[in-house]
């Protein structure tokens, strides 16, 4: 249920598959960070996301390990050929937080396709504004990028 797992269940994950299972992840994929709960939060959902994302930025750089997540765009971002920043919804502060964010964006024609657009909306430490058009293969949940189709700017 929402709000029942916290970062520091993340966090003990991680250290017993360090310690305990002897492997060392390269990757963490947190599905999804805006469904967990802070432990100094409750009174302000807004702030308490963003908590969320410290507590997870912290996580990663205390392991050495990337952490992946997903969220929402809000209501305004439907319907447009692509969702930057100003589209996330509920808390800015998952947006102020992050090192990079990454847009999926899909016209309808795309879909039938099955093709998608991933839009570098921020890179901290890099070029953002970066667009890579991708063939999904379904059957196989496998997303590569299409050489030579950068998308539309």
């Amino acid at each position: 249920p929402p709000k029942t797992a916290y970062t520091h269940n993340i966090k003990a994950l991680i250290a017993q598959s360090r310690s305990v299972d002897k492997v060392e992840p390269g990757l963490v994929i947190v599905d999804y960070a805006d469904k967990l709960a802070t432990e100094n939060g409750g009174e302000d959902d807004y702030r308490d996301l963003g908590r969320v994302y410290d507590e997870l930025i912290a996580i990663g750089r205390e392991f050495n390990v990337p952490i992946w997540t997903a969220s929402q765009t809000n209501r305004n971002a439907r319907g447009k050929a692509l969702a930057s920043v100003e589209d996330i919804a509920d808390s800015w502060q998952k947006v102020a937080n992050a090192d990079v964010c990454v847009s999926i964006n899909v016209s309808d024609d795309e879909r039938k396709r099955d093709e998608m657009r991933l839009y570098g909306a921020k890179v901290r430490r890099g070029q953002d504004g970066f667009q890579i058009t991708c063939k999904l293969e379904r059957n196989r949940c496998y997303l590569h990028q299409v050489v030579g189709q950068p998308g539309p700017a």
